[in-house]
């Protein structure tokens, strides 16, 4: 009932929260005339999917809010556990990211072929598209 309301308010994406089953996902994904958009959060009530079963499901946009963090933490404890057990992060030296390799991420899969020289747009479009499907 809401997203119909928001939908006819001019809303551009409709997002249910936590459906519990790929059957409420479907129901939801198609019972609006816009897009929808899945929340994917590993633990969370909603069943993990991948893009292409989204996408069939009916969703446009896709959401992996907590992964990214998620990974992160483990990384961080791993690295800070090295440290206590050698003393020291030298080892790890060839295992992480160099500088230069952050300035300039790995290519985005969404990207167009002539956004790839523009690097403004290559970062756009590839924070743009971690929530595309």
């Amino acid at each position: 009932m809401r997203g119909r309301l928001y939908g006819n308010a001019g809303e551009d994406v409709i997002f249910v929260e936590s459906s519990r089953t790929v059957e409420d996902m479907k129901r939801s994904a198609t019972s609006f005339n816009k897009p929808t958009m899945a929340n994917m959060v590993e633990g969370g009530k909603t069943p993990l999917m991948g893009n292409q079963k989204l996408q069939d499901v009916a969703y446009k946009l896709l959401a992996y809010p907590l992964m990214f963090l998620m990974a992160s933490i483990k990384a961080i404890k791993q690295v800070m556990a090295s440290w206590r057990d050698n003393g020291s992060t030298k080892h790890l030296v060839g295992q992480i990211a160099r500088s230069a390799s952050m300035l300039n991420p790995y290519p985005c899969p969404f990207a167009s072929p002539e956004s790839q020289h523009n690097s403004v747009s290559r970062h756009s479009v590839a924070v743009g598209a971690l929530a595309a499907c």
